[in-house]
């Protein structure tokens, strides 16, 4: 395989990604958990912007925004272990997809949760500039902390 094959890239998310994926352990546990989680990844892509990305054919994250009212969304992001071999590029596709998702979708505030004791994802969150807003929700067993991220460039009209 090619040096360029293996080169990340972005892609309109569609639901095979997610079958694809072979989620790292605390999406796995989350996937585990839940349900309901499959049918939402099949539906995902209907339900407001989402991509993936590909490393190859390899799926090493897929994520997007859901608008769950108006000025409000709920993003959404399953990763791979193997994406550790390139954090920046789902990094700098997250930045400016959540830009580009704010913006398309005219949202003031995009809420996430993350699993309990997930520590890598509290510090890419926090990198991404969500911040923790001190809640918490029991779910299927699992503890989901509450972060939430405000459109700094909202255009005003």
């Amino acid at each position: 395989m090619s040096a360029r094959a293996d080169k990340p890239r972005l892609v309109l998310y569609q639901p095979e990604h997610a079958r694809a994926l072979s989620p790292r352990g605390p999406d796995a546990r989350l996937l585990a958990a839940r349900a309901d989680v499959p049918a939402f990844l099949d539906r995902a892509g209907e339900l407001g912007p989402a991509f993936s990305l590909l490393a190859g054919e390899e799926v090493l994250a897929c994520g997007g925004v859901v608008a769950a009212r108006p000025g409000r969304g709920e993003a959404w992001c399953l990763a791979s272990e193997t994406i550790r071999r390139w954090p920046l590029a789902l990094h700098r596709a997250a930045r400016r997809m959540l830009a580009a998702m704010a913006r398309a979708e005219r949202l003031e505030r995009i809420v996430c949760t993350r699993l309990a004791g997930d520590t890598g994802a509290a510090k890419w969150l926090r990198s991404l500039g969500f911040k923790p807003t001190g809640g918490t929700t029991r779910l299927s067993g699992l503890v989901l902390h509450h972060y939430h991220w405000r459109n700094t460039c909202r255009q005003r009209h």
